[in-house]
């Protein structure tokens, strides 16, 4: 395992190796694009981002993983990041940004986080904040990324905008074993948008956990649950906990679809839901 630093003082042609930009030799990269990129981290390693704005798009190029790699934030600056010279940087939240040129000029209109079909990444104490031009915060809609976990991170996507925070769609008969823990998301339209396609063999348990999570300002369905494919048996098992959910239209929802597994159900416990039209809606007894 290697530790990595990238913080607003560094530059992507130095080593990554340490959080100083004014150390001789072990200076921090510039943007997470490199640090997530073919040339950078490896799995099982770390990622320390100092306090500042990130303002980049990224596809995430390396190797994929086959351990827990871990991104993480550092607002409080533990790890002690320094400018060019050598003065301490300010604590102040990590945030990734799809305003590339400035918190009012338009935003990118292409996905701010794609994970590509990488795996075993895990995000932490990082703000997000997505396009208002429909793509979403996080996409694995076609490349179906498992061991996925974004834990203490925010989501903001403008509020009255088509705008998702995560798209997931699941590869048939494969758990996803994600987990959403102590997150809390703004605005968009359907906030996490999970696709399980039907299955050949059985239903089968998707594993997807979403859990302590706050929601707030969503225009349309807080978390859908759709399917796709047209083979006989289901996919199911997106379960949430301890959740609060201000939301327009729907809380959780599967009733895009009659194709969500009753046998391995959908869950919903100990969770707060208002506002909305409707809190809970299936499309056939069982799904939830």
């Amino acid at each position: 395992m290697t530790d990595y630093f990238i913080s607003p003082s560094g530059n992507d042609s130095n080593n990554g190796l340490g959080p100083d930009a004014s150390h001789a030799s072990n200076k921090p990269w510039l943007t997470i694009g490199k640090s997530l990129g073919a040339a950078g981290i490896a799995s099982g390693d770390r990622i320390f981002i100092a306090p500042g704005t990130y303002r980049e798009i990224v596809t995430v190029n390396m190797t994929s993983a086959t351990a827990e790699t871990k991104v993480l934030g550092d607002p409080s600056n533990g790890q002690g990041f320094k400018d060019g010279s050598g003065i301490p940087l300010a604590a102040g939240d990590v945030i990734w940004s799809a305003y590339l040129t400035n918190d009012i000029t338009a935003p990118s209109g292409t996905v701010l986080l794609n994970l590509n079909g990488r795996d075993f990444l895990t995000f932490k104490n990082i703000l997000l904040v997505g396009s208002n031009v429909n793509p979403s915060c996080v996409n694995a809609a076609t490349s179906h990324s498992t061991n996925i976990t974004f834990r203490e991170c925010g989501f903001i996507n403008p509020v009255g905008t088509n705008a998702n925070s995560i798209n997931y769609s699941e590869l048939v008969d494969v758990a996803s074993n994600w987990i959403i823990d102590r997150c809390y998301f703004f605005g968009g339209a359907n906030v996490i948008s999970i696709t399980l396609p039907t299955s050949a063999s059985a239903d089968y348990d998707s594993n997807f956990l979403i859990q302590n999570c706050l929601f707030i300002g969503v225009n349309s369905i807080v978390i859908n649950i759709a399917s796709s494919g047209g083979q006989s048996f289901r996919g199911g098992g997106v379960d949430i906990f301890n959740c609060t959910m201000f939301a327009r239209s729907v809380g959780v929802s599967t009733t895009s679809s009659s194709n969500i597994s009753s046998t391995i159900p959908c869950t919903v416990y100990n969770s707060l839901i208002i506002g909305p039209t409707t809190g809970l809606s299936a499309a056939s007894t069982g799904q939830i």
